[in-house]
């Protein structure tokens, strides 16, 4: 089994989700919920995003600062709990 509690605010910005896993919760389960809070953290990140790689190669300086403020803006901190 698990339970997402409701989102507490931090600091006026930043948002605290606590996932609660039962006895009954399978690995599965946990890989779900783990890829779903990545994918909508990355996906913010990428929506705010204005400079864009070319190349998988590209080592972009402006390209890494962009990519270092926006995690600091959009962080992605995992706190879980295991009853």
């Amino acid at each position: 089994m698990l339970r997402i509690h409701e989102p507490y605010t931090l600091r006026d910005k930043e948002i605290l989700f606590e996932y609660s896993y039962q006895n009954g919760a399978t690995y599965q389960d946990y890989i779900n919920v783990l890829s779903s809070h990545c994918k909508a953290t990355f996906d913010v990140r990428k929506q705010n995003q204005i400079i864009f790689k070319e190349h998988r190669w590209d080592n972009n300086e402006a390209y890494r600062d962009e990519q270092d403020k926006l995690k600091q803006q959009f962080p992605m901190q995992l706190i879980e709990k295991f009853d």
